[in-house]
């Protein structure tokens, strides 16, 4: 597969990935299954606050790959 095309298909399913309702959805699982801090040791509770101040930048991070 030419590498253009892997770079549109994984565009695509990244946008897909940070629709807001894709957002819910996947926090929501995490909660339930009460999900612990990541490597970044922030947790289920704080990540909650953290998305609502910076996640204009961390979906621009997530879309450009970095």
């Amino acid at each position: 597969m030419p590498q253009a095309r892997r770079q549109a298909e994984a565009s695509g399913l990244m946008e897909a990935v940070v629709q807001r309702r894709n957002l819910q959805l996947a926090y929501q699982r995490v909660v339930q299954n009460k999900g612990a801090a990541g490597v970044d040791d922030i947790t289920v509770c704080e990540l909650k606050d953290h998305l609502k101040q910076h996640w204009p930048e961390v979906r621009a991070q997530l879309l450009a790959g970095a």
